[in-house]
């Protein structure tokens, strides 16, 4: 940690004038939501924290955050008897999403925004975002108004969500609402820009990279080419452009997700294609799942919203040296090696890969390096607080050489199992209760026999559904009692079924 001090001595002159890059910055991954370390930090978004006015005030979102459409056009409470409100989807009425263009819909969608207005609404605050926001799915309305608008706007199912939010925003300016922004998504179907329809200049359109891969920058053609041209085509139509970015894992949390290289550049991609505002959701569930470099990653991405051309390699290596004490220097490297290896065998990566599959194959050698790094970090350590702090750091590492077969979790090694079940003790002692965003079952009764025999990305399935890790966990008891040959075998079931 930093040394302390009780008091600090502020030149009497010092007047420093900065002119923040976005409007709205915010990250969920843990990190102090205090106001003096998000005023140092760069974090602007109400939604976890409270800047006061004096000091600049913060940015607040009125009502929900996401995902709220559902609530403020009252699908459930019209789903018997006006089923024409709900989205025809696959030809079926569904409460997934509403139908955006039955003119009763946006009535009482209007009428519920102006109701989060006329109860929340600070006319001295700098801004205020009310969020009308897509249900998290699929299940876009098909009846013959929505399809009819959307191709006449160029086939794009967002025109129906931006003809929508514009009217409300309409109706929020009238009434005065002048710092006041309707916020929208484009997000699964509708992350494309309409043609021949742009949105207000008090709507957000805030576009989701949930789809993308996180190994190279987003402006790469061969795995990002869709996602760019759509955030390209949104920057010439859209006055208010946000990004709800990634940064983790999500069905493999506890494993290291080696996207480090290119927090920067996408952040500089957002800031040269005229983004105004950023939120980059992570790992959220911390308080449950704290394995991975959280901390780090949390104080990279501030720095980055703060200014997208900074010296992060500077910044990194601070960080390490104050999180991880004298040792820090030996963790910097092991990120910088995590980088350079991000990414499957194609080179890519997305938030929804296998933990072996987040990092090309180590040789065994490489392996070897990497856990002299831990050990030289460790041993450097000067307090029980940094040495805590590398131990649960390196509980990634070790759960990605588990499920990749390495070092002490080789496929040719006896004691495989019994490692396995010393990771799975030291996650609990680190107060691991989640592998996963939404882990099956709690992981603290897993079966025994599903944490010898089965790789670790199984574990959260393995009690209740055993039965799919049944053959995994016949082949590693095979290879248990005879490494050579069954030890092979385990290895490339593993690296195709992951």
């Amino acid at each position: 940690m930093l040394p302390k001090s009780e008091t600090i001595t502020v030149p009497a002159r010092t007047d420093i004038v900065y002119e923040p890059f976005f409007e709205s910055t915010d990250t969920d991954w843990k990190s102090p939501s205090d106001t003096e370390y998000s005023m140092a930090n760069g974090l602007t978004n109400g939604s976890r924290r409270t800047i006061p006015p004096q000091m600049g005030g913060s940015v607040d979102y009125l009502g929900g955050f996401c995902h709220t459409i559902g609530g403020l056009c009252e699908t459930e409470k019209y789903k018997d008897t006006h089923p024409e409100y709900l989205a025809l989807h696959d030809g079926e009425r569904t409460t997934d999403q509403p139908c955006l263009t039955n003119p009763d819909v946006l009535a009482i969608c209007t009428k519920n925004v102006l109701k989060i207005l006329e109860e929340k609404h600070d006319p001295n605050a700098p801004l205020q975002i009310v969020s009308v926001t897509q249900n998290d799915n699929f299940s876009n309305c098909q009846c013959e108004n929505c399809k009819a608008f959307e191709d006449a706007h160029g086939g794009k199912p967002s025109a129906t969500v931006v003809n929508f939010v514009n009217q409300i925003a309409d109706v929020v300016k009238e009434k005065g609402y002048n710092n006041v922004a309707i916020d929208t998504f484009a997000y699964y179907y509708s992350q494309s820009a309409p043609e021949g329809i742009v949105p207000r200049d008090n709507v957000i359109i805030r576009l989701c990279s949930i789809l993308c891969c996180f190994s190279h920058p987003l402006d790469t053609k061969k795995c990002n080419g869709k996602f760019y041209k759509d955030l390209t085509d949104w920057a010439k139509i859209c006055d208010r452009l946000y990004i709800w970015d990634y940064a983790t894992n999500y069905v493999h949390t506890c494993t290291v997700f080696p996207n480090f290289g290119v927090i920067q550049k996408n952040m500089q991609i957002f800031y040269e294609n005229n983004v105004k505002g950023m939120y980059v959701e992570g790992n959220y569930y911390m308080n449950r799942c704290d394995t991975e470099f959280g901390e780090l990653r949390a104080y990279m991405i501030s720095k980055c919203m703060q200014d997208p051309y900074c010296d992060l390699d500077k910044e990194v290596a601070g960080f390490c040296d104050a999180y991880y004490g004298p040792g820090g220097k030996y963790v910097k490297k092991i990120v910088d090696t995590f980088t350079r290896h991000s990414g499957s065998f194609d080179g890519e990566m997305a938030i929804y890969y296998g933990s072996w599959a987040c990092m090309r194959p180590f040789t065994a050698i490489e392996a070897r390096i990497i856990d002299g790094l831990w050990k030289k970090a460790e041993n450097a350590a000067e307090t029980d607080e940094q040495l805590a702090n590398l131990k649960r750091t390196e509980l990634s590492w070790r759960w990605w050489k588990a499920s990749a077969g390495k070092c002490e979790f080789s496929f040719f090694s006896r004691k495989r199992a019994a490692e396995k079940e010393k990771l799975y003790e030291d996650l609990l002692a680190s107060g691991v209760i989640d592998f996963a965003e939404f882990s099956a079952e709690d992981v603290r009764a897993i079966d025994k026999e599903v944490i010898r025999y089965a790789t670790p990305d199984q574990w959260h399935v393995g009690s209740e559904n055993k039965e799919d890790c049944q053959t995994q966990m016949k082949i590693e008891k095979l290879a248990e009692r005879f490494p050579p040959l069954f030890g092979i075998v385990a290895f490339f079931y593993t690296m195709t079924h992951s």
